[in-house]
């Protein structure tokens, strides 16, 4: 009554053999990068870096990882000296955003917003960058900003180059009949106010 092994038949793997297998398939960590989608790397290695975005047009990603494909931005945390948050993905300390310079500045897509903080109002142009993971400003915008100390790494995706972050602060945007607060980036590498994704939705600019 014993059972005759089959040598031509596959072993079918165990439940341990197949929880095994996926593991190793996702690399170590399972970690993926945003940009291309392959297991994590260094920006530098990235296949992507100088890739052409078929949905957003943008450069530095594929279009299966554009940020305009997101249905759900990820939350921008911050550090500051009296409370501590930090993302817990790791691949959440990295975010893009488009052009940071006036000579590509198109009209077309931008739009005046109403930006204050406590009694301070002042009408601002942003362009309406969808591929952005967050709104940066120029730091001459409000020079005198009380700026939160800025934990994260922000690339412009067109040059691949990590910008000089001076902080973040919490800002009061409005546009027509919507407003937010938006947790906007305050930098001197940038000449043109950017507006995110998520706060384009927000504000009613683009359509989901």
């Amino acid at each position: 009554g014993k059972r005759k092994y089959n040598p031509g038949k596959p072993r079918r793997p165990s439940e341990p053999d197949r929880k095994f297998k996926h593991r190793k398939a996702g690399g170590s960590s399972g970690r993926k990068c945003t940009k291309c989608g392959l297991d994590y790397h260094e920006i530098s290695q990235c296949p992507a870096r100088n890739a052409k975005c078929g949905t957003c047009k943008e450069l530095g990603h594929y279009s299966r990882r554009c940020p305009s494909n997101r249905k759900i931005v990820h939350q921008v945390h911050h550090y500051s000296s009296g409370s501590e948050s930090y993302s817990d993905n790791e691949d959440e300390n990295e975010y893009f955003v488009g052009c940071v310079r006036n000579e590509n500045f198109e009209k077309d897509w931008s739009e005046t917003l109403h930006v204050s903080i406590g009694s301070t109002t002042k009408k601002i142009l942003f362009k309406l960058d969808t591929a952005a993971d967050v709104t940066m400003l120029p730091s001459h915008e409000f020079p005198d900003l009380s700026l939160v100390k800025c934990r994260n790494n922000i690339f412009s995706a067109k040059k691949h180059e990590r910008l000089n972050i001076k902080g973040t602060a919490k800002l009061k945007m409005k546009y027509k009949n919507s407003e937010i607060v938006e947790n906007v980036y305050i930098s001197d590498d940038v000449d043109v106010a950017l507006l995110s994704r998520k706060a384009c939705l927000e504000l009613n600019l683009v359509k989901r």
